[in-house]
């Protein structure tokens, strides 16, 4: 009787154990602290580029954001000169452009056909 206990008990331990090895197996990597890239591309499930983080052959780091056919909706960038935003209209003409520069700011909102609006301090 007490050999058919040992024998139960040592079954269920090495099933535990089984079970703890395999589950640890399993788990997923921790996550790195620091990402480091050259550049960074955010794909759809078609593998599109729908949006991409980047240092310019000029040294300015640009975020762009795609629509689903590849145009430019949305350009953020940054320099040593300043940082801007540009939001594309649905032809991908410049619709609203904001700059920040030591020089000035400025926000100019643009429609086809009519004038731009700038607006400074």
């Amino acid at each position: 009787m007490r050999a058919t206990f040992v024998t139960a008990m040592t079954v269920i331990n090495l099933v535990a154990m089984g079970v703890v090895v395999s589950g640890a197996a399993s788990a997923p990597p921790p996550a790195p602290g620091i990402l480091r890239a050259e550049r960074i591309e955010l794909v759809d499930a078609r593998g599109n580029v729908r949006a991409s983080i980047r240092t310019e052959d000029n040294g300015d780091a640009v975020f762009r954001i795609m629509s689903a056919k590849g145009d430019i909706r949305v350009k953020i960038g940054g320099s040593d000169a300043g940082s801007g935003i540009v939001l594309m209209n649905d032809s991908t003409a410049p619709g609203v452009q904001m700059l920040a520069k030591g020089s000035g700011s400025s926000i100019t909102l643009i429609d086809p056909g009519k004038p731009a609006r700038i607006v400074a301090p």
